[in-house]
Parts: structure tokens; sequence; C-alpha cells
């Protein structure tokens, strides 16, 4: 059987056709330098299109995404979508996404410690 990427569960991005991402259903912490929760980071660097973004508050928000550590397992997950975006992470990440990679899993450990 051939599979190709309109069989995919990512077909849709590969085709450039964007896909809305579900909901997080979880609380998210404020990011104190934006004054917007991690989730409305989030939606902020989703401009309904290209006309309608003010790129500096996307990017803005984004490094505001990667620089803050997660408090709740919302921010985690808002963090974690950022960096793996609808295909997966790439090998070559910046620095930023290193530290932010790191500050999750520092996050996830308190929350199953080693026995």
């Amino acid at each position: 059987m051939k599979i190709g990427t309109e069989d995919s569960r990512w077909g849709a991005e590969r085709k450039g056709v964007e896909v809305a991402r579900p909901p997080i259903t979880t609380e998210t912490s404020v990011i104190p330098s934006l004054g917007l929760s991690f989730a409305e980071a989030e939606a902020a660097t989703n401009p309904a299109s290209d006309a309608d973004a003010d790129w500096v508050a996307v990017t803005d928000a984004a490094e505001a995404i990667h620089a803050t550590p997660p408090i709740t397992l919302g921010d985690a997950m808002v963090k974690l979508r950022m960096l793996a975006g609808p295909l997966g992470v790439t090998g070559g990440t910046s620095n930023d996404h290193a530290r932010a990679i790191g500050q999750v899993s520092t996050f996830l450990a308190t929350l199953a410690p080693v026995r």
C-alpha cells in the first residue's frame, strides 16, 4: 500500500493547508513579559492571515514562550507544541529551542520523580 502525504496525519500541512490544533484544555499560567497566558501567547503566534499579522508581536510571543519556564502542564504542552510544530522537531534547533526543551524536561521531572 502506497502512503503519500495525503494519507498521512500531517498531509494537509505538507500541502500548505492550515489545520487547527486542538485547544489546550488545561490551565496555563501568565507569561510576565507579555501579560498573556501561554495559551493566549500561542494563539498570538498564529495570525488568521499574513495580511493580519503583526510579525513583531508574533516573534515576541514565540520568544517569550521559549524563554519562560513552565509551571503548569498546560504551559509545558504549549512549549512542546511550539517546538515541535505540526511535523515534529527538526534537527539543528536554535539555542532558544534547546533551552525551552530543557525547561520542559526539568518541569516534567518534578511531576514524575525517579524511583
